[in-house]
C-alpha cells in the first residue's frame, strides 16, 4: 500500500519507479502492481475480500481508477480481473480486463456471476505485461469543495451562522482561521 505525501508515494519500493501523482480530488492511497519481467514471475496482483460470495445470475460492477506508472514496459496499463474463493491466483475465474490507459482512467467492469463463482468472495486485480497503480478509491473529496462555506448566503447585522470547518490532515488552522490548504 502506498500513500501520497504531497510530493511522492511513501511506501514505494525504491526500484519500482512509481512517480505519477494521484489526480486532484482522489484518495491518496494506492496499490502498485508490477509486471512479470524482472522480479515476479506471473505478474503481481492483489485480492479484495468481499463481504459475501457472488450469487450466480447476478450482475456485478466494480469501478477502478488506475494508470501506468513504475518500472517496466512503457505501454498502457490494463489490469485483468478475476474471482476466487481465496486470495491466491490459482484456480481463478477471469471476469474481464480494464481498458488500457497510460494516464489516470476510471473505468467499470461488469459481469454476471456463474455457478462456479458461487463460493467466490475475492475479486483479484492482476498485472502481467505492464506495471501500474490502482487507487484505493477515487471520489471527489468533500473537503476540496469547502463544505463549511455556504454559497449565496446573506447575513444581516446581528444574525449568526455556524461554519463547520473540516478537521483532517489537509487543513491547518491558526486562531480559528484556515491557514493552509494542501491540494490532493
Amino acid at each position: 500500500m502506498l500513500e501520497w505525501d504531497g510530493t511522492q508515494w511513501v511506501g514505494r519500493i525504491s526500484y519500482s519507479g512509481v512517480d505519477l501523482a494521484p489526480p486532484p480530488g482522489c484518495n491518496q492511497r494506492a496499490i502498485w502492481i508490477g509486471h512479470s519481467n524482472g522480479w515476479t514471475a506471473g505478474g503481481e496482483g492483489f485480492g479484495l475480500k468481499l463481504d459475501r460470495p457472488f450469487v450466480p445470475g447476478h450482475e456485478y460492477s466494480f469501478t477502478f481508477t488506475y494508470a501506468h506508472t513504475g518500472a517496466g514496459p512503457n505501454e498502457p496499463f490494463s489490469p485483468r480481473l478475476y474471482t476466487n474463493n481465496k486470495s491466491e491466483f490459482a484456480d481463478t475465474i477471469r471476469v474481464g480486463r480494464l481498458p488500457a490507459s497510460m494516464d489516470w482512467a476510471t473505468n467499470t467492469i461488469k459481469f454476471v456471476a456463474n455457478q462456479n463463482q458461487s463460493t467466490h468472495d475475492y475479486l483479484i486485480v492482476h498485472a502481467y505485461e505492464v506495471s501500474g497503480i490502482v487507487l484505493a478509491n477515487c471520489t471527489l473529496s468533500e473537503n476540496l469543495k469547502a463544505p463549511f462555506l455556504r454559497s449565496d448566503t446573506t447575513l444581516c447585522i446581528g444574525e449568526e451562522i455556524i461554519l463547520q470547518a473540516p478537521a483532517n490532515r489537509f487543513y491547518t488552522y491558526i486562531n480559528g482561521v484556515q491557514a493552509k490548504q494542501h491540494r490532493l
